[in-house]
Parts: C-alpha cells; structure tokens; sequence
C-alpha cells in the first residue's frame, strides 16, 4: 500500500482516538457517576459489558486481529455510542495490515453513515485517485474531491485535538481534495478550473511529482497559452529523481491559433542538472527565431525558444 497513505489512515484513526475513542473517556456508567465533573464532550459507554468488548478490541495488538474485533463490536452494538471511533479504528487497523480491499470497504460504510465524513472522504478520493484510469473512474473522483473540499470547509477543531494537529491534518486533506478535482476538471478539459484547483494542491505539497506535472499541463491548455506549464513539467521531471530529470525531453503541446483552430507544436526540452531548461520549438510551424514586425525590423520569437529555471531542492 502507498506510504502516504499509510501514514495519511494512521494520521486519521490517531486523530479518532482522541475526539473520544480511549479507554479513560469510554467509561461505564459506573465508573462516570462517580466523576461529577467530567467533561461534556467524554462518550459514556453505559453498558459494562459493551465497554469491556470495546476496550478488548481496542487492546488488541495484532492489526488484522483488531481490525476484525472492532468490526465484530459493531455488529454486536450497532447503535453504540461509539461506533464511529470502532469503525476508523477497524479502517486503520486494516490499513496496518496492508488491507486496502477493506479499507475501502470501511471508508464507505461510513460514509453511508455520515455522507459528509471528511476523513473517509479524503480516504476515497486518494485511492480513488491513484486508480483513476478510466474517464469515468476520474469523474467520480472528482465529484468525491468536490465533496471533501465542501466538507473540509465545514471541518471544525475536534475536542482534545491540537490547533496544530488540526491544521496539519487540515492541509493533507486540502491536498488530496484539490489535487483530485485538478485531475478531474483536466479530463473534461475545463483547464481554467484544472489549474486553480492543482496550483492550492502544488503549493500545500511543492514534492508532488503528479501535480506539478498535471499543473503544467493544464497551464499549457489554456487559453491564450501560460509556457509557465513548462517550468512545472520541468520540475516534475526533476522530482522524478532517478527515474528522470537531467537530459533531453519532447513536450506536445495542443494550443488554439487563429480562428480558435487546434493545432499541435512539439517542443525539444532540454533540463540541465542545475535545474535550469530550456525549450525550442521543432520546425517552423510557429515561425523561425527571429520574425519580421511590422516595421521591418527584425525581432526575436519569443514562442521559438525559451529558457527558466526552478528550484532543485
């Protein structure tokens, strides 16, 4: 499974925990009388024997093994208070185990719940993105993506979580969220939404290889055309790490000319190791490197060649 992800599910059921999953808030009823000035958001588990189950399950080290205990505690106390905690826990218990199959299972079942569960959501749009191969598979993962992003918005501090830790799992899913509808939006080729969503998600993570690529593209796409977009594909090249970066590339580019005809030009790409690239046209569909003005004089085709560098670290 993606290490992100893993990280990104751990984030999110470490999170759960702390909003009223643990074992000193999820107390019987017998033990919560006795503390007169307990706080209002503790989750009073009134039954002794669903609070044994719960913490039974919650103390369970092997993942699969807890995975399975809190999904059985589920199916034994569907209306328990703290069924939403036993199903992140079950979904980040599966995720530990290297079962993605199930935490996609998870993730939805709760979001049959709460439609609006931003968690899951986040959860869904990044699998859903990093499987996303067919146009309607990228269609739906830009609706989740939208969905999340309307969530997010609504998203409030949890109790016992950190205003730190709110925003630092805030961000990740801000990224996931606008990186997925940039994908989503350059699929049906509506270029201006594309860029908007896939700069946010660039700038909340500059070492995304995927967006920056996707950000230059669609940067290329629009119209009038932003060679911008190659700076990006240039750095998305050098974030390839040993896959790509120094060397020779060919960059095609779709553009609108006069009479909002297509045409296609290819661009010959070269990126030195120091970050810096430049990018001249091959033939001379868009004129050679100098041009005639109007006047007569000659001047340089700003279109022919071109040069930028970016940041290599």
């Amino acid at each position: 499974m993606n290490r992100k992800l893993v990280i990104f599910v751990l984030a999110l059921t470490t999170a759960a925990l702390a909003q009223g999953a643990s074992p000193s808030q999820t107390q019987p009823a017998s033990q919560a009388s006795d503390q007169a000035n307990a706080p209002t958001s503790q989750k009073v588990i009134k039954d002794p024997a669903e609070y044994n189950a719960y913490i039974t399950a919650l103390g369970t080290q092997d993942p699969a093994a807890k995975a399975q205990a809190m999904e059985a505690f589920v199916a034994q106390y569907p209306q328990s208070i703290v069924k939403m905690e036993a199903m992140t826990q079950a979904m980040g218990a599966y995720q530990q185990a290297g079962n993605q199959a199930k935490v996609e299972e998870i993730a939805r079942k709760i979001l049959e719940l709460e439609p609006a569960n931003v968690r899951a959501l986040a959860i869904l749009t990044f699998i859903g993105a990093s499987q996303a191969n067919t146009p309607e598979k990228v269609e739906k993962v830009r609706k989740d993506a939208m969905s999340g992003l309307d969530a997010l918005s609504k998203w409030t501090l949890p109790p016992d979580t950190t205003p730190a830790d709110f925003e630092k799992l805030r961000s990740q899913m801000a990224d996931i969220f606008e990186g997925a509808a940039g994908l989503g939006y350059l699929q049906i080729k509506d270029y201006a939404a594309a860029r908007d969503h896939l700069s946010k998600a660039y700038k909340l993570d500059p070492t995304n290889l995927q967006d920056a690529y996707r950000l230059g593209i669609a940067l290329l796409s629009t119209t009038p055309m932003d060679v911008n977009g190659l700076w990006y594909i240039a750095k998305a090249y050098k974030l390839a790490g040993a896959n790509a970066g120094a060397g020779d590339w060919t960059c095609s580019l779709l553009w609108q000319g006069p009479n909002r005809q297509t045409l296609r030009d290819t661009y010959d790409l070269f990126v030195a190791t120091d970050g810096c690239y430049t990018a001249t046209v091959t033939g001379e569909s868009l004129g050679g490197p100098i041009l005639k003005a109007s006047d007569g004089s000659d001047v340089r085709n700003l279109l022919y060649t071109f040069e930028g560098c970016f940041d290599t670290m």
